[in-house]
């Protein structure tokens, strides 16, 4: 295993260098940053949350007119858009439907256009991550960038209607669940939103509600307490010293108030839908429930979720009876890992029909796991109640870890590095999934068999860095950097130790090699760098 233990502060110096270099040469001339300028699945797309996290790391290290370049593309494309959020707030104030496929996207062309493929496109995170990084960047630099002062009023009109509807995760998964990092990442934009000072103020009015909700729903259902037995997760989540989980992040929220429009933090769908649509960055091999159920999931102001992907895309599955597996939508696109060369819908284990959902077999589960209690947890997942502590969870009223919770203490601050939720939640996932300070996604990951990622160590060693532990900080950066190849570039994810090894090859086989360099895990790479004072 490379572990960077070789390597000289030079070295790592050097790599400052090699990625300013590589974003710069890749970043379009419409100021967009691609996700990766070489693999098949994202060649020619930029997403906000990859950009916003690039763009925030050239913005440390490197000329300003990269990032500011980045950020007026991000305007434009919002800037463009104020039409759509306008019809989709009065449809939803309206109590009209509104599925995933109407809603803005989050990747798009390098012109800013849609995609014209199927996609998993519908992630709220990615516009509360770019006001954040907006947000540092115009504090750190002294620029105009034109157009952001319209595209921030049209982001928060946009992130304060539809904040507590369900979306896609980072992974692209799970459409039908509202994801503690996306909570974070709108928390923290509409923080910046505000202190850009380009609200008006009936929206900072609504962008104070919607922080006040977010922070008030997390502490009630996305935190496990130690006082809280496995497979019951209470909303009064408090320490063995008496500090509750409720505590909240900005403006003192209690855990007492409900959150806008009665929200109760429940993301209900008929008979028990689970909508894991597949998707590149994280596959699962679930699908939906019985009685040929859509994927509609109910929630405030009649949207629905429905895991329609771009084009039409849908979410239905057959009953029990005579259970196939097979997911019917336009394009092939199907809500099954997708086996090699386009197989629709065939999930490549065998598998059975297990309370409403068809399941892939169990991953064995690592030694350094088995301080967790038990498995299953909602949707198969591995639980995330870790050495009894109280931590952040995947989503709303479930007790899994994701690598994305690292983000919510760091750089989010949705709780502070000190307060006993962000302890529990950086400890929680150090033992359910780092490993040599590689940190895997989730434990039942398979996409390209469920590697470690490097941007994951980065947000990692963020956390270490606010923490104070500076020498794992470091450590958590020689690592990113080992994993670099011959010149220098950074892949998304490695495979020399993976949670399903079987499952890489079909992905090899569909759209080549793990994709590299993947420019977010460069980003991640400048920011952690910076904190650390290693420097060009």
């Amino acid at each position: 295993m490379n572990v960077g233990s070789d390597l000289t502060h030079a070295d790592l110096a050097r790599l400052v260098t090699r990625s300013v270099d590589l974003i710069d040469r890749h970043q379009s001339p419409s100021g967009a940053y691609p996700a990766s300028p070489t693999f098949s699945a994202y060649q020619g797309y930029a997403w906000l949350r990859d950009g916003a996290f690039i763009a925030e790391g050239m913005s440390r290290v490197a000329d300003p007119a990269g990032p500011s370049a980045f950020h007026a593309w991000c305007a434009r494309v919002v800037g463009a858009r104020a039409a759509q959020v306008t019809d989709l707030t009065n449809r939803a104030s309206r109590g009209l439907p509104v599925t995933p496929a109407d809603m803005l996207p989050t990747r798009f062309t390098l012109d800013g256009s849609n995609g014209t493929d199927a996609w998993w496109d519908h992630q709220l995170d990615g516009y509360g991550t770019w006001l954040w990084s907006l947000h540092l960047h115009l504090n750190r630099h002294s620029t105009d960038i034109p157009g952001t002062h319209e595209a921030i009023r049209i982001a928060t009109h946009y992130l304060t209607t539809f904040w507590h509807h369900p979306c896609y995760d980072w992974w692209e998964e799970h459409v039908d669940q509202r994801h503690v990092s996306t909570l974070a990442a709108i928390h923290a934009g509409l923080r910046a939103a505000i202190a850009l000072g380009a609200l008006t103020r009936p929206l900072t009015e609504a962008a104070e509600e919607a922080i006040e909700g977010i922070s008030t729903l997390v502490a009630k259902e996305g935190v496990v307490g130690s006082t809280t037995a496995p497979g019951s997760v209470a909303g009064q989540t408090t320490t063995p010293e008496g500090v509750t989980g409720q505590t909240m992040a900005p403006q003192g929220v209690t855990d007492q108030t409900t959150a806008p429009q009665g929200v109760t933090g429940q993301a209900t769908a008929p008979q028990g839908v689970t909508d894991q649509t597949m998707a590149p960055r994280g596959v699962t091999d679930q699908t939906t429930a019985p009685q040929s159920v859509t994927g509609q999931a109910t929630a405030p102001q009649g949207v629905t979720d429905q895991t329609t992907a771009p084009q039409g895309v849908t979410d239905q599955t057959t009953a029990p009876q005579g259970v196939t597996g097979q997911a019917t939508a336009p394009q092939g696109v199907t809500d099954q890992t997708m086996a090699p060369e386009g197989v629709a819908g065939q999930a490549t284990e065998k598998e059975g029909w297990v309370g409403g959902r068809t399941t892939m077999a169990r991953l064995p589960i690592r030694p350094a796991t088995t301080a967790m209690t038990g498995a299953g947890g909602a949707r198969g997942e591995t639980k995330g109640w870790v050495g009894g502590r109280t931590h952040l969870t995947k989503w709303l009223g479930t007790e899994a870890v994701d690598g994305s919770l690292l983000a919510c203490v760091q750089p989010f601050g949705l709780y502070p590095p000190d307060h006993p939720v962000a302890v529990g939640t950086v400890a929680a996932v150090e033992e359910s999934l780092v490993d040599g300070y590689g940190v895997y996604r989730y434990l039942e990951d398979t996409f390209y068999g469920g590697g470690r990622w490097v941007l994951l160590a980065g947000f990692l060693g963020l956390n270490h860095v606010a923490a104070g532990r500076t020498g794992a900080a470091m450590a958590c950066l020689r690592w990113m950097a080992a994993q670099g190849d011959a010149d220098g570039e950074l892949p998304e994810q490695v495979s020399d130790r993976l949670l399903a090894p079987g499952r890489r090859q079909e992905w090899v086989e569909r759209w080549g090699p793990v994709a590299s360099p993947l420019l977010w895990s460069h980003g991640m790479y400048l920011m952690l760098a910076d904190e650390l004072g290693v420097v060009a």
